[in-house]
């Protein structure tokens, strides 16, 4: 028997491509270890990115985390979480710099690429 590929989904900020490209570079290493991960990002961003960079594919839900600079200053950015699929089906969740997440799963993951700017304020 086959052992189950353990899914992942790996969210990604939508406020620039830098959060697509981290995601979608964890996404091949995941892949290679034997996870399946599914990508939650803009989709055409993604596909950008994976088209000039001859990248691996994964998986991909088209996925508006509204947390641009105009989102944060309007009071918008804190809703993100509403618009997320249900992730009860996945075994690990990775967040870019989306700290929110944990309010949702607690066991998710978080890159700490931001992160030190919440600890510092």
């Amino acid at each position: 028997m086959i052992p189950k590929r353990p899914k992942v989904a790996l969210i990604a900020c939508s406020n620039g491509m830098g959060h697509v490209r981290r995601m979608l570079a964890l996404a091949k290493s995941l892949h290679e270890l034997g996870a399946s991960p599914v990508l939650l990002a803009p989709k055409d961003k993604s596909e950008r990115l994976i088209a000039l960079n001859n990248s691996f594919k994964p998986e991909i839900i088209n996925f508006q985390s509204a947390t641009e600079t105009k989102d944060w200053l309007s009071g918008k950015a804190d809703n993100w979480t509403r618009a997320l699929p249900d992730l009860s089906g996945y075994d690990s969740v990775v967040s870019d710099n989306l700290l929110e997440i944990l309010q949702i799963r607690e066991d998710a993951w978080l890159s700490v690429s931001f992160i030190c700017q919440y600890a510092l304020s």
